[in-house]
């Protein structure tokens, strides 16, 4: 019976594809031949949910396949093998899926490198849900600019302890135009959000923390409402010279913008 080297190369190609992620990398790490063997055939991820999370200690790199979660964790010393996991998955990825960050730890270059593996893709990375835990808008700007755009359906933004956010470049992209739905958690925003054209539907949910009088102010300004059947307080404005309103409701914690048509 031949060895798994002495295989023909389909029948290869075929395993490698059917053992999926992290099994190619358990492969690549048995002996050189299967390194090199995996790394030149570009194996065909179906992934349906990355995610990557960095502490001041270490590194993760967290996935779905088939229904099944795994996590690859690594010292932050171990960069290098971290980038070089991420990468293959990145580029090799060939389904839409879910993509997650949650990085505060401000480690220098690291948006950088992982924006020139998404930008080293033969075509953009396919996300229908994006959500990015960060600090800065070049952060965010740096992934989201990379999205193929007709696919990015949801975005979700969250900082760690209430931090200005600019919005003025990310607003900009067509993957912001183009995505439906929109969630922000824990930033101070010091730039109008556009929404939309009055004739897309979009939603926007902005959590808050209200400070002194806040809430009260908040409805003064935007004057008489109705109560909804959720029990949120709920403003209507037309559009000028459309059909279509904005929709403004506040519950809670919770502010919706959304375009009605």
């Amino acid at each position: 019976m031949p060895t798994l080297l002495e295989m023909p190369p389909e029948i290869m190609k075929e395993i490698v594809d059917f053992v999926g992620c992290p099994g190619i990398f358990t492969l690549r790490n048995v002996c050189h031949n299967l390194r090199n063997f995996v790394d030149n055939i570009r194996p065909s991820f179906r992934l349906q949910k990355l995610g990557y999370y960095i502490s001041s200690e270490s590194l993760f790199i967290l996935c779905d396949q088939n229904d099944k979660k795994y996590k690859r964790k690594f010292d932050i010393s171990d960069q290098d093998k971290f980038f070089k996991m991420l990468e293959m998955i990145l580029k090799c990825q060939k389904s839409t899926l879910t993509f997650s960050i949650d990085d505060t730890s401000q480690m220098p270059g690291f948006y950088e490198k992982v924006n020139g593996i998404l930008e080293s893709r033969p075509s953009p990375l396919k996300v229908h849900k994006l959500s990015i835990r960060c600090l800065y808008q070049y952060q965010i700007h740096s992934i989201l600019s990379t999205l193929e755009s007709g696919t990015l359906e949801k975005i979700k933004f969250s900082g760690r302890d209430m931090e200005t956010l600019e919005l003025n470049e990310i607003v900009g992209l067509e993957q912001w135009k183009q995505a439906k739905s929109f969630d922000m958690y824990s930033f101070i925003m010091s730039s109008p959000i556009f929404l939309t054209r009055p004739d897309t539907k979009r939603l926007f949910n902005i959590y808050v923390e209200w400070r002194w009088d806040g809430e009260r102010q908040w409805h003064e300004t935007l004057g008489p409402f109705r109560i909804s059947n959720n029990y949120s307080y709920e403003w209507r404005f037309w559009f000028p010279n459309s059909t279509g309103t904005l929709r403004v409701a506040h519950r809670g914690n919770q502010i919706t913008f959304e375009t009605l048509n």
